[in-house]
């Protein structure tokens, strides 16, 4: 409180993250997918800001201001209050640019397009500003309303809603709840979790004694899509990566583990191994590897591959959604592995092929760091479970003797024939004594 106090009165400079965080994309990882990347209609950070095709837009945005501008009152007012907007970026300018990982030369700037296009740029990585600043230019905007007694949400439910489930985990989770329970689930996943991330970045009230905190937790839009969809998460880390897990969807069924839809899951993050209890024979138990469900759209890759960039960029933020696309990349081989998870409700394609979410996947973790992987609990009980050869026997006979009702007829069939054969063995030798 006492630092706040001193930022306040322009004592000491603005709290910043002790490192960069918006650096620009390695050439060989931006060569795998340059759309990904680049902003293909509006840049709101100055990294891209000088590209041609991205210019038309600047107009566009200086009439979008205007409007915003034009709430106010009077004339005078909204001269007022851009000014104040100008001086509240002017003078967080110098810690703004601690943010970015290289200099650049020029000061960052204060009837249709396509919304999906909007909200694609606003998510890469390299397109990214500090949050201290929104934050600052959002306290304005709502201090100003507050004085003519308009409410406003918050920056962080703003921007939430603007952006909704960007990866289907509310709807994903809704369909395995309805599936398994008949009943309807509202899930605690972006909006409904804003509460949370709100308590975590300071955020939940837009305030003087609280912007200036929440940047020290939140450092731009991409951050908070991270927090938000990984609140209040226990992991375990350790030397285990990726590699320790071998064991692919197919390999998985054969080997007698279940996946499932994890339909009560809060996070994208919530995996769990578990062994099935009604089972009243130890040996018998099936394995159930419960898995988050979530929606493959078009724009899934490019989310993906940023906020893994982002990751993978900042030594301080966990490698939750790089863990994430590690298992995924394991349980995929092939769209046979695809099909399996679409089965067991874990995966909703949205993009057509299952062939196409399988080079999605083995594709998305090329080139990138396995270090920190999240799940590595849950793993070691796979691979112990994996081990066991009574499972497999099961699944073998399953697959064998129970596939189908004519297999199912064969084998009670020769199960009955069997039992009259040895009663008329019994039988015969009996008469003998």
């Amino acid at each position: 409180m006492d630092a706040l106090i001193c930022l306040e009165y322009g004592l000491i400079d603005d709290l910043t993250f002790p490192t960069p965080c918006i650096h620009r994309i390695p050439d060989g990882i931006r060569e795998l997918n340059k759309t990904a990347y680049n902003p293909s209609m509006v840049s709101i950070g100055p990294l891209h800001r000088a590209e041609p095709h991205l210019q038309a837009m600047e107009a566009v945005k200086s009439r979008y201001m205007d409007r915003l501008l034009s709430r106010a009152p009077s004339e005078e007012k909204q001269k007022e209050l851009k000014n104040c907007c100008e001086e509240a970026v002017s003078k967080r300018e110098n810690c703004a640019r601690k943010y970015y990982a290289e200099d650049f030369s020029e000061a960052m700037p204060s009837k249709n397009f396509r919304y999906n296009a909007v909200r694609h740029d606003l998510l890469l990585f390299e397109n990214q500003i500090p949050f201290l600043v929104l934050q600052e230019l959002f306290w304005l905007i709502e201090k100003d309303a507050s004085e003519r007694n308009e409410e406003y949400p918050s920056l962080t439910k703003c921007l939430l809603s603007f952006f909704e489930d960007v990866m289907g985990f509310q709807k994903a989770l809704t369909v395995a709840k309805e599936q398994t329970t008949g009943g309807k689930y509202c899930s605690l996943c972006l909006l409904d979790n804003s509460e949370a991330v709100a308590s975590q970045t300071g955020t939940g009230k837009d305030t003087k004694e609280t912007k200036d905190a929440s940047t020290t937790t939140c450092c731009h839009i991409l951050h908070l899509l991270h927090k938000s969809y990984t609140a209040e998460k226990e992991h375990s880390t350790g030397n285990t990566t990726g590699e320790d897990f071998k064991y692919s969807a197919a390999k998985l069924k054969m080997a007698g583990v279940k996946l499932e839809a994890a339909g009560n899951a809060k996070t994208l993050l919530d995996v769990r191994f578990r062994t099935d209890d009604r089972s009243c024979v130890g040996l018998c138990k099936r394995g159930r590897f419960e898995i988050p469900p979530f929606c493959i759209y078009d724009h899934t890759e490019p989310f993906f591959r940023n906020i893994i960039a982002f990751e993978q960029s900042c030594p301080g933020v966990e490698r939750y959604f790089t863990s994430l696309a590690l298992l995924m990349d394991k349980l995929i081989n092939s769209p046979e592995d695809v099909e399996l998870l679409e089965e067991a409700g874990i995966i909703h394609n949205h993009l057509g092929s299952s062939e196409e979410v399988s080079v999605f996947f083995n594709n998305i973790c090329k080139n990138v760091s396995e270090n920190d992987f999240c799940f590595k609990n849950q793993c070691i009980d796979v691979n112990s479970y994996c081990k066991r050869s009574w499972p497999k026997f099961l699944v073998k006979l399953r697959q064998d003797y129970f596939s189908n009702p004519w297999t199912i007829i064969s084998v009670i069939a020769a199960i009955i024939l069997f039992a009259l054969t040895l009663l008329q063995t019994i039988y015969t030798l009996l008469s003998y004594y």
